[in-house]
């Protein structure tokens, strides 16, 4: 490690834990769902009324709302499961910052991420989002594992 590194530590509360599993649901399920929600919605809308006439055009919006319950409802239940694995309320969690990576060490174990890995950044005020662009995997990390001044490491 270099030891000019910032390190930042953060004691997880049920009230942070709880604004961080809806705001990276929310956050995923908008970058990952909405489209294909929205889609699907209209597809179905043009095939309904193509079947049915002007009735079958509410088919569209029924099946858009039921397609987002249960996209909402898997997304929840996955980052749910990741988030509560790796930030229990009452731990204890920390990030350290160099030039070239970002240590997370988390309950569930650590993990070293370069930074030029981590793409399509979107910090906002409880989480910032990024993808690896090696796994193409979405990463949720916790504001405050991520100070401002650390930002200008990530790709917008």
């Amino acid at each position: 490690m270099d030891p000019l590194a910032d390190r930042v530590e953060w004691t997880v509360t049920s009230e942070e834990q709880t604004a961080l599993i809806r705001t990276s649901t929310w956050r995923l399920w908008r970058r990952l769902a909405l489209y294909l929600v929205v889609l699907f919605a209209c597809g179905m809308a043009v095939l309904g009324s193509a079947r049915w006439g002007v009735p079958g055009l509410a088919l569209g919006p029924v099946a858009g709302v039921v397609m987002g319950a249960w996209f909402w409802l898997s997304a929840r239940s996955s980052v749910r499961r990741m988030l509560l694995a790796a930030y229990p309320v009452g731990a204890t969690v920390a990030a350290e910052a160099t030039e070239d990576t970002l240590r997370l060490e988390t309950a569930a174990g650590a993990s070293d991420l370069p930074w030029d890995r981590l793409v399509l950044a979107s910090p906002g005020p409880v989480v910032v989002l990024a993808r690896d662009a090696v796994d193409r995997q979405w990463i949720t990390l916790p504001r405050q594992l991520v100070p401002d001044a650390w930002l200008h490491h990530l790709a917008a």
